[in-house]
């Protein structure tokens, strides 16, 4: 990953508003499906987000980017959930 790439994908994280997002919107979870969750550090505080396949929202755009864009996963359209 590039310097440029590295700042893009950081100003990202503070656009998306991930360190104000709660951490858990429910407790409900399905049969089927993914639970994703986010981990970070910033200034030394700890944050994390979870959502149970989630298909719009701050964790659905960064999980989707670290995947793709950091990742360089290939997954076909309609498997990622």
């Amino acid at each position: 990953m590039t310097t440029i790439q590295t700042k893009d994908f950081l100003a990202e994280i503070n656009e998306s508003q991930f360190w104000s997002t709660p951490a858990y919107l429910s407790t409900v979870n399905g049969n089927d499906g993914s639970e994703w969750i986010i981990e970070g550090i910033k200034g030394g505080k700890y944050h994390v987000v979870a959502r149970w396949a989630p298909k719009s929202g701050t964790v659905y755009e960064l999980g989707r980017n670290f995947l793709y864009l950091l990742g360089q996963m290939i997954i076909p359209k309609g498997e990622l959930y």
